[in-house]
């Protein structure tokens, strides 16, 4: 994928850089209340070094909303590599203009070229929302459970 290539509109997708790190923070920071720039450049820097993939969405020059996920094989019992959407955000005003289903369309994209034929996610019980985006992309619950124990 170029640096920044036409998706839909105004709209680009394109990889996401280390310097997209403070701006993906700010976005986060309007979706959850926590600033967490060190944490986001480690994310990127983990897909940049060949572990997972991450892309943004721009308009106008601008990052709009972040996709990043993981390439892991073997975990839970399953046979080949997978991949897993670990995160997503898209600032609120441009929610619902399909700027999340470009980047998810990249991000699987990318995975196909990589022989991936499975991607999967974690989705909280209660997030309608979520839990609607993801169905639309074809996403379907499957028999694995989530377990945690606090320590």
């Amino acid at each position: 994928m170029p640096r920044a290539v036409p998706s839909s509109g105004k709209a680009l997708v394109r990889y996401l850089d280390l310097d997209d790190s403070e701006r993906i923070a700010e976005i986060d920071r309007q979706l959850t209340g926590q600033l967490r720039p060190e944490y986001w450049r480690d994310q990127i820097f983990q897909c940049k070094a060949g572990r997972g993939i991450s892309v943004g969405a721009e308009v106008d020059g601008r990052l709009v909303g972040y996709m990043m996920g993981s390439f892991r094989g073997g975990e839970f019992g399953l046979p080949q590599e997978v991949a897993w959407v670990e995160h997503l955000g898209v600032e609120p005003e441009w929610r619902g203009r399909g700027i999340g289903a470009m980047m998810a369309e990249a991000v699987f994209k990318r995975c196909r070229r990589r022989g991936i034929e499975t991607a999967y996610t974690l989705v909280g019980v209660h997030d309608e929302t979520i839990h609607t985006f993801f169905r639309a992309l074809g996403f379907r619950q499957v028999p694995f459970t989530c377990l945690s124990r606090r320590l």
